[in-house]
């Protein structure tokens, strides 16, 4: 399988979630309370380059975890993990620490 993550051109795919797709949750999906901040705006998957469109960062003004919110549903995340979790993957760059850790 072609690793193009490596590639710095490369950009997650155009267009926006389906709304069936997402759910808003307005509260802190671990401890339930509806105060929070807006941590980031407009990210995007730079990293998977399989979620498409912008999100939004929150974080709780309870136990200060962030979470996306709106967020895809379990069932669509699920859908994409064969091509996250199986994703080809090239050796360390020696002078990493991983590669001295793994030496």
């Amino acid at each position: 399988m072609n690793n193009d993550n490596k590639n710095p051109h490369r950009t997650p795919p155009p267009g926006d979630w389906m709304a069936e797709d997402l759910e808003e949750l307005g509260q802190c999906p671990v401890c339930g309370v509806a105060e929070r901040f807006l941590l980031y705006d407009n990210l995007r998957d730079k990293i998977f380059f399989s979620a498409p469109g912008v999100w939004k960062m929150w974080r709780c003004g309870g136990c200060g975890g962030g979470y996306l919110d709106p967020r895809p549903l379990w069932r669509v995340l699920v859908g994409l993990m064969p091509t996250i979790t199986h994703m080809a993957i090239g050796k360390p760059d020696a002078g990493s620490h991983l590669a001295a850790f793994l030496r």
